[in-house]
């Protein structure tokens, strides 16, 4: 233990005093892959630099480039597990058109570019545009802890996206889910509970979270994440 760091999971983690965890894949990809020390980069720069980025995903925090956190199998198959059940929303009922892992961000000279589990946006003509989504509807993320560490400043970054009604965050065990709407008086949230029903209203869907978990063990024959 280094001032309350604890190196834990048999050398794959660090706890941090506050409890949150650092994955061995963030912290190599921190040492392996630096951010650049250039001036503030722009949401444009950034697209193109990230290009050469190698095997690692990267977003733009206030202008600088950061990995974004690599989650477990896991992770994958809540991820995967949700966007199938949407996706079929989406498609049937023309509710807008889903993306997974994709940037979101604002203009060109934005600071910010983030990446997201699961995108809705409207439906639109792909077209010459910016390589990001910038006018998101719905952003659902998958949470988990070994990533938990990060996800407080990315749903601040998505909070300031205009176009953003709604944010849900789920547990990617499916034991609780939490929806946040955006209203005339500000961001409101909503705690579903493990036997409680997911709903989107901004697009029209819902799923009990029980029917995601028994879908989840169904689809994969294992349980969308383990203990922690």
């Amino acid at each position: 233990m280094f001032d309350g760091i604890e190196i834990v999971d048999g050398g794959e983690a660090l706890r941090w005093p506050d409890g949150s965890y650092l994955l061995a894949e963030g912290l190599r990809a921190r040492l392996l892959h630096p951010p650049r020390r250039d001036p503030p980069m722009s949401a444009a720069v950034m697209a193109r630099w990230a290009d050469d980025g190698g095997d690692v995903r990267w977003e733009l925090a206030d202008g600088t480039p950061v990995p974004r956190p690599i989650g477990s199998v896991g992770h994958a198959v809540a991820v995967t597990e949700v966007s199938c059940h949407l996706a079929a929303h989406c498609h049937g009922r023309g509710a807008g058109r889903m993306l997974m892992h994709s940037w979101v961000g604002r203009r060109r000279g934005s600071r910010d570019l983030r990446i997201a589990d699961i995108i809705v946006m409207p439906l639109r003509r792909f077209g010459r545009g910016p390589a990001w989504v910038d006018d998101a509807i719905c952003l659902i993320e998958i949470s988990e802890t070994a990533t938990a560490w990060s996800d407080g400043e990315r749903l601040a970054a998505f909070r300031c996206l205009p176009t953003v009604q709604e944010i849900a965050t789920l547990d990617g065990a499916f034991q609780w889910a939490r929806v946040e709407r955006r209203t005339d008086a500000g961001w409101r949230v909503e705690e579903v509970e493990a036997d409680g029903m997911l709903r989107l209203a901004a697009i029209g869907w819902g799923m009990p979270l029980p029917e995601l978990a028994r879908s989840a063990v169904d689809a994969k024959g294992l349980r969308a994440l383990g203990p922690g």
